[in-house]
């Protein structure tokens, strides 16, 4: 069992300085294999010059030799201000050798392009927003125009679940909803999904230095 440990942008609203001093020591436990999610949350999270600020110190914290998870989410849909707002932040701060987790990606291929550039060991983290109206065409778009190798799946439990055409017993979003995500991502690559599932799973264990 591993796990990554990080400061949600939605915590950043009490402060965080004790934190960030219990945050140090839990990055050098061995069962920790990356730093996160951290990230700007212009829907949920505090002011955001309180947000920048924690996110400074975080990525100040940052291994690029371990992933780093990042978490982004605009306050409405067409808006862009946490991802530009994070993107500054983390070219002032970050390494440009970063390896990165984009959790829950929810971007075009034109945001993913422009942070490729700066990033280039960026993975994407492909959830159920796969299916969500607004979501779903550009997701799709975007995987049309990257590598699978570039692609992980997550279920961001417990949040996210599945539309109802699934017929789910939960409102909330449990890892075995991974299946239904692979398939959506094996029908846009057009590949068999037991090939989505080894290729996705070796991508993990790559960036996170499993196994």
């Amino acid at each position: 069992m591993v796990a990554t440990v990080g400061i949600h942008p939605i915590s950043t609203r009490s402060g965080v300085q004790s934190q960030l001093e219990d945050l140090k020591h839990l990055l050098m436990h061995p069962a920790v294999v990356g730093l996160g999610e951290v990230g700007i949350d212009c829907h949920h999270g505090g002011p955001l010059d309180q947000q920048v600020s924690t996110l400074e110190q975080l990525f100040r914290l940052a291994d690029p030799e371990k992933p780093l998870v990042i978490h982004c989410r605009e306050r409405d849909m067409g808006n862009l201000e946490a991802f530009e707002t994070l993107f500054r932040v983390a070219r002032r701060c970050l390494s440009s050798r970063q390896r990165i987790h984009f959790h829950s990606y929810d971007y075009t291929a034109q945001e993913f392009q422009q942070w490729l550039e700066v990033f280039p060991f960026t993975y994407l983290g492909i959830s159920t927003k796969i299916f969500r109206p607004g979501s779903e065409d550009n997701l799709t778009f975007l995987l049309r125009h990257i590598p699978l190798t570039r692609v992980l799946l997550e279920s961001d439990a417990p949040y996210q679940s599945l539309p109802r055409r699934f017929h789910c017993r939960t409102t909330s979003s449990t890892p075995n909803m991974l299946r239904a995500i692979a398939e959506r991502v094996a029908d846009v690559y057009q590949l068999p999904l037991d090939a989505v599932l080894w290729r996705t799973g070796k991508n993990c264990c790559s960036l996170y230095r499993l196994g």
